[in-house]
């Protein structure tokens, strides 16, 4: 059944067409976020964990060193919540190359308050309980996975919207910037 939804899943989508829907909505991603392939690997997923990835070119664990890759896991992706999910992770390509961003991605970072710092927290014990990556610092796993999550929760939410309750209104203005600067032509 899995290989079969995959099977449609890659005949009905077309990378090339998502990422140009994608840089379509969001212009300033193609200056700088730069996608040499998106595959699909469906023996990776596990039901309540990750739906896909994002692998730098230049990430030492990358199993496509050298190439800037979005690995599907999840084989019921599909249609707008695929592109969604796509572009989504696309963001974590933009800390530190989009100087714009990362600035905002900084005040958003200054603006969480103790208890999503709690939160974050609670999320670095449950990455590093899973134990699919080597282990990593908080301060670590903070910057490059959990900041971006609480990021892509307000800018691209999945169907499940589970962050839709945690921003506050300082907050979501920092998103709502993060967003228009995206939107923006360059």
């Amino acid at each position: 059944m899995v290989d079969n939804l995959i099977q449609q899943s890659e005949e009905l989508f077309n990378s090339a067409e998502t990422l140009n829907n994608i840089y379509t909505k969001y212009p300033r991603l193609k200056k700088f976020v730069q996608i040499d392939d998106i595959i699909f690997s469906p023996e990776k997923y596990k039901e309540g964990e990750g739906q896909l990835e994002f692998h730098h070119a230049d990430e030492d664990l990358s199993p496509f060193k050298g190439r800037t890759v979005i690995e599907i896991y999840n084989p019921n992706l599909k249609g707008e919540w695929l592109e969604q999910a796509i572009f989504g992770d696309m963001l974590h390509g933009l800390p530190n190359k989009d100087p714009e961003f990362t600035e905002l991605r900084s005040q958003f970072k200054d603006s969480l308050e103790d208890w999503q710092m709690q939160h974050a927290h609670k999320k670095h014990q449950e990455q590093e309980s899973i134990g699919d990556y080597p282990p990593r610092e908080f301060d670590k796993a903070f910057d490059v996975s959990i900041l971006d999550g609480f990021i892509r929760g307000y800018i691209a939410p999945d169907e499940r919207d589970e962050w839709s309750n945690f921003y506050t209104d300082e907050q979501k203005g920092i998103l709502d910037n993060m967003v228009n600067l995206l939107q923006e032509e360059e």
